[in-house]
């Protein structure tokens, strides 16, 4: 599955919505496809017009969903009404619940121990 892009100043924003995005990546997890994730809004845009790198970085991505109605707002301006903001927490919440319906596993990479804190179960 190729997701098409909208151009944001060189940055391709992928154009999907929360249920889109996570069919995309259960279809790349079955198909066994390797990638990453990025979750931009406009100051990963704004980021990536002084440094390239990360401008690849983003451009690289398997997906670079819209975490901000500016992206949104452009995608829709290019005719993409079904283009929905894909905020990084709910994607997060989505992907796990979608992992243990599946048998999907996977992990955490990074973080800090105040922030495991937060996602221990009570």
């Amino acid at each position: 599955m190729t997701c098409e892009r909208v151009n944001v100043l060189g940055v391709g924003i992928s154009v999907l919505n929360l249920r889109t995005a996570l069919e995309a990546i259960a279809a790349a997890v079955r198909e066994r496809r390797k990638g990453y994730v990025c979750v931009t809004g406009v100051h990963g845009v704004m980021e990536a017009q002084a440094d390239a790198n990360f401008k690849a970085i983003l451009n690289g991505a398997f997906l670079c969903t819209p975490d901000g109605m500016p992206m949104v707002w452009a995608g829709r301006l290019d005719r993409h009404r079904e283009m929905a903001r894909v905020y990084g927490p709910d994607l997060m919440l989505e992907v796990c619940a979608w992992s243990e319906m599946s048998g999907c596993r996977h992990f955490f990479y990074g973080g800090a121990t105040a922030w495991r804190s937060c996602w221990r179960k009570n």
